[in-house]
């Protein structure tokens, strides 16, 4: 018997974020941890609740020039309704519960979502180089983990920070649902997607000004993943005169009203 599956040209996240030598956008990279949490999210949502209890950038598979994102080796992959007392995993990765207490549930893949996502924002192995024993010691009596200040280079880094300290929480019923997390995800690519479209027209010779600015002239598409603006009815260029009050107030800067010139 064979088995045909769907190539992964892009080979896996681990060797994207490690070894490729491509140059990281942080914007593509929030994208494929969105598609990530979505994936896992749909697993939690099945019922019984299925865990993949193997969480780690090699088991991520890139397609379509690094843009998407695959889940895959699901060989240990199981129901939360059977008994789970079997250590599992890799172990930078799994939750310190499984060694703890041998009993876990579907939110070992949060924890295990959390350090991959460290990993990849900071493009850093975690616990690199540490031994089996050093590794327990730090995580199950130290209760330590990455450093968490590696993340940074973006600035929404402290929203990503805060996600990822939620997520490796000792206390597993701390930690936010998949579902939880894809709905913070979708949100800060949402502010990058508008903050894109902004840029280009003010990046445009001569500037161009959007002037209204707003949630009700921003719509959504593709099942609210996609943001576009809309209602240009009042753009202009920064060249001409700017001097009539324009746009809705409660989003209007102050110096449209008090000053002659408009500078956004």
């Amino acid at each position: 018997m064979h088995l045909i599956m769907e190539y992964a040209e892009n080979g896996s996240l681990d060797a994207y974020i490690h070894t490729s030598g491509l140059v990281l956008k942080f914007e593509n990279l929030l994208n494929l941890m969105r598609q990530c949490v979505k994936g896992l999210a749909y697993l939690h949502g099945r019922d019984p609740i299925i865990m993949h209890r193997d969480v780690k950038p090699a088991n991520m598979v890139l397609t379509s020039n690094y843009r998407k994102l695959k889940i895959c080796d699901f060989g240990l992959v199981k129901s939360v309704a059977s008994t789970n007392t079997v250590n599992i995993g890799s172990a930078v990765y799994t939750a310190p519960e499984i060694y703890n207490t041998k009993k876990y549930d579907e939110m070992c893949d949060v924890y295990s979502f959390g350090v991959m996502f460290w990993e990849v924002m900071s493009q850093r192995k975690p616990f690199e180089n540490c031994t089996f024993e050093h590794l327990m010691n730090q995580v199950l009596i130290q209760k330590e983990r990455p450093d968490i200040n590696a993340v940074k280079n973006s600035e929404i880094s402290e929203q990503i920070k805060e996600i990822i300290e939620l997520c490796w929480q000792e206390n597993s019923d701390a930690r936010p649902s998949m579902k939880a997390l894809e709905d913070k995800l979708n949100t800060y690519l949402s502010h990058f997607k508008l903050e894109k479209g902004l840029a280009y027209l003010h990046g445009s010779e001569p500037i161009i000004m959007h002037r209204d600015v707003k949630p009700a002239n921003m719509v959504l598409t593709s099942n609210y993943r996609k943001l576009k603006i809309c209602d240009f009815g009042l753009v202009k260029s920064i060249a001409s005169k700017n001097t009539e009050n324009i746009g809705s107030a409660a989003y209007t800067a102050p110096e449209i009203y008090k000053v002659s010139i408009q500078v956004c």
